[in-house]
């Protein structure tokens, strides 16, 4: 600018800003002859009036010379006279160069910590960030930086911008000391949830994280002594911990963290294995006297009632972050979401209801890592409740099939706000029974489909897990042993049936059917619109042919209950999928064995392996549909999503006991009969009794004969007629009178559900051999 405005100021008037003639002769229409005359009689007053002009030229530059000096006097006056005492000035430039470098320590560290973790090559390891010790390092080093450096430079240059900004910082800070006290007392039951729902996520991520591990052990065992949020019992929260994790191989099972452990006075080498087995029922000697039994929040508690003032602070520091981010959970985004952000959502929503979900991951992650994350809701989150019968949905099985994984997250915000804003039928639904999402089991294949420049419109590409294996064929194939001995179909797993090397998504699914008393299911799948069900293999080895299964009528009724509840799968308008049937013509519903014949797929060995009654939700003709399609997907869904989980209270339910001892019998059969109308036929599907004696027995409407019996009982026949107009299914209890000659065998419950081992200590997931 300052060239530009010497030019305007030498056209406006010269370098004095005087304005000034011009000496420049006008161009005009007149003579030479009077142009000359002109000039020769003015030629002596413009030689005088020259010299005029050169004397006030010359005085101006002086003017502007000692003008000048006059500047530079007093800024060097201005600069050698500071404006604040010396003293002052050094001491805020000394502390804040403390503070400053502090600071850069600290955010360093938090830096190095993640190069260490190698999360600057990807992003995607961060996970929790807002409780990552080295994230809070990364922020608090850069706030200390902030401070120190506007606090130093701006007591050094006397620079009021940088102190403007230094106080700010300073008025913040202590206006938050002011309200810190205030705050611990009227927010106290906010900050005890967002500490303990931050420490369960360090405790199901405790080995994911090494900075996390240490910051737990060190919370355990070096400051507060104490184990899990509430008590051990959290720490089945941790997959290696877990108590099911022994039918996997895992020594840590029903254990806790070394730092759980009270120390041994001269204990030189620190005994790592010291938690191991102290939670199983069997453990032998005084618990308290081995671990800490107390649990942290309430350890905490006690902290903080006795250290208030100092702890004051940094309590407003977390409640800071934890709301950051939950400007950002208040509202479910329609549109796929990749594994990370599937991972987010369902943090976001456990967040928001962390009084009615749980997150947890199977025991094992997919071939490439991604955990197999599953939210539960419940009214009581972690633990079975008596008698509430448990339900399960499965997403993604095919990576390239992803409409039932986005329908799960959205299932999952939508029964979350509707129970915070009091629908009741929502409330009765999660409040009378244990729902298991489980979005995606295929993770892997998703990448793959997505990240394939075909944007998963090709077929096949994903449909495999990471190894390049079909999981819906790789269970074993339960409905050979079944056809080979038509007197039983039901829990036939064992050791024999696992006739190759086994998938670790499909190691984890068994896992999970097998240690947890699930009654109903529905595995969610795309490429067609049919509700289907069992059997998915036919019997004579044929491509097609309808196989029915003893529950026939209970399957067609409930592939129904989700058909008819569907805005377009039982529809008259007719939807036929490409080279397939349209199934509208038949309600919407098959038999998977009339449709094409499957084996080693996951419908038959829950139905076949367990207590559990599965169908598979083929969703729609486009197994990977656009985006802008979502939310008309989920208008198709939701209704028959939620009706379809209200039929685990079918039929009946109850507790067979021991009529002597009225102490549960697990493992009794449960048989039953129709009766209805005269039919008289024996359904050959028993089911067996769980833990506490608890069992589960979906019926259509109708009159049975129900009978338990166990070996070393006398059996005990009820006659029944299930109406299933009730908001929970019928109770029946049985009483099993002891057999005289024969000594009680019942067995007592084991780590999981089933009143016996349902994966056998003979039985390796990982080796079929």
């Amino acid at each position: 600018m300052c060239p530009v405005v010497a030019i305007i100021t030498r056209l406006i008037g010269g370098s004095g800003g005087q304005t000034q003639p011009r000496e420049e002769a006008m161009s005009h229409p007149m003579s030479s002859s009077v142009a000359a005359s002109r000039y020769q009689a003015s030629s002596h007053s413009q030689r005088s009036s020259s010299a005029a002009v050169a004397a006030d030229t010359h005085r101006r530059h002086e003017e502007r010379r000692r003008h000048e000096q006059r500047r530079h006097d007093r800024h060097h006056h201005r600069h050698d006279s500071s404006e604040i005492s010396c003293c002052l000035k050094y001491l805020i430039f000394g502390s804040n160069v403390v503070f400053w470098l502090t600071g850069l320590l600290v955010g360093v560290v938090g830096v190095w910590a993640w190069t260490e973790k190698e999360v600057f090559h990807n992003l995607t390891r961060i996970t929790n960030i807002a409780l990552d010790p080295a994230f809070i390092m990364i922020c608090v080093g850069c706030l200390a930086f902030t401070i120190g450096f506007t606090g130093c430079v701006g007591a050094l240059r006397e620079n009021t911008c940088l102190l403007a900004g230094y106080a700010i910082f300073l008025a913040i800070l202590l206006l938050l000391e002011m309200t810190t006290g205030i705050l611990g007392f009227v927010f106290k039951d906010w900050i005890k949830t967002q500490a303990a729902t931050g420490f369960q996520a360090f405790i199901v991520y405790y080995r994911d994280d090494p900075d996390r591990q240490n910051l737990v052990d060190w919370v355990q065992d070096q400051w507060l002594g104490c184990c899990g949020v509430d008590g051990p019992k959290d720490w089945d929260q941790n997959i290696y911990f877990n108590c099911s994790s022994a039918a996997v191989g895992s020594r840590e099972a029903c254990g806790v963290p070394f730092s759980c452990c009270r120390p041994i006075p001269n204990e030189i080498i620190r005994n790592k294995q010291c938690g191991y087995d102290v939670r199983k029922h069997e453990f032998v000697g005084d618990k308290s006297i081995v671990i800490y039994e107390k649990g942290c929040l309430r350890a905490g508690e006690e902290w903080i009632e006795s250290n208030l003032v100092p702890v004051a602070g940094f309590t407003v520091v977390i409640a800071v972050l934890q709301a950051c981010p939950s400007l950002n959970d208040s509202e479910y985004r329609v549109k796929h979401h990749n594994n990370q952000e599937l991972n987010d959502v369902l943090q976001a929503v456990h967040k928001r209801c962390p009084t009615i979900t749980r997150l947890y991951e199977l025991t094992e992650r997919s071939v490439n890592g991604w955990p197999l994350t599953v939210i539960e809701l419940s009214d009581n989150p972690g633990d079975h409740d008596f008698l509430e019968p448990e339900f399960k949905y499965v997403g993604n099985m095919h990576g390239n099939e992803v409409l039932g994984r986005e329908l799960l997250l959205q299932l999952a915000d939508h029964m979350c706000n509707e129970y915070n804003k009091g629908n009741q039928r929502i409330q009765t639904l999660i409040n009378t029974t244990r729902i298991h999402l489980l979005p995606s089991l295929n993770p892997d294949g998703w990448d793959a489909s997505t990240n394939h420049e075909s944007r998963g419109k090709d077929w096949l590409l994903g449909r495999a897990n990471g190894n390049g294996v079909d999981l819906n064929r790789d269970f074993p194939d339960l409905d050979a042993v079944a056809y080979q001995d038509n007197s039983q179909t039901a829990n036939l797993f064992s050791q024999e049936a696992i006739d190759h090397k086994l998938q670790p998504e499909t190691r984890a699914a068994m896992a999970w059917i097998l240690s947890n008393p699930f009654v109903l299911s529905a595995n969610l799948h795309g490429g067609a619109l049919v509700a289907n069900y069992p059997y998915d293999e036919s019997r004579d080895g044929s491509a097609t042919s309808y196989t029915a299964s003893p529950d026939d009528s209970t399957f067609k009724h409930l592939a129904n209950v989700y058909a008819l509840a569907h805005k377009t799968m039982s529809t008259g308008k007719g939807v036929r999928c490409e080279n397939d049937d349209d199934f509208t013509k038949q309600g919407g519903i098959t038999n998977g064995a009339a449709w094409y014949s499957v084996s080693g797929g996951m419908q038959d060995f829950n139905y076949l392996g367990s207590n559990d009654f599965e169908i598979t939700l083929e969703l729609g003709c486009d197994k990977y549909p656009p985006e802008h399609l979502l939310p008309i997907e989920w208008d198709n869904n939701r209704e028959a999503l939620i009706t379809y989980i209200r039929q685990s209270h079918l039929g009946i339910k109850g507790i067979v006991r021991n009529a002597r001892t009225g102490e549960p019998i697990a493992g009794a059969s449960v048989k039953v009969k129709n009766i209805t109308d005269g039919v008289n036929k024996m359904i050959n599907h028993d089911i067996l009794s769980v833990k506490n004696g608890e069992y589960w027995r979906l019926l259509t409407s109708g009159t049975y004969e129900v009978l338990a019996a166990k070996d070393g009982y006398e059996p005990d026949a009820k006659t029944v007629v299930v109406r299933n107009d009730k908001p929970e299914a019928m109770r029946v209890d049985f009483n099993l009178k002891p057999a005289e000659e024969v000594l009680d065998p019942q067995v007592m419950a084991s780590n999981d559900y089933f009143g016996y081992k349902s994966i056998p200590d003979n039985i390796d997931l990982n080796n079929p051999e």
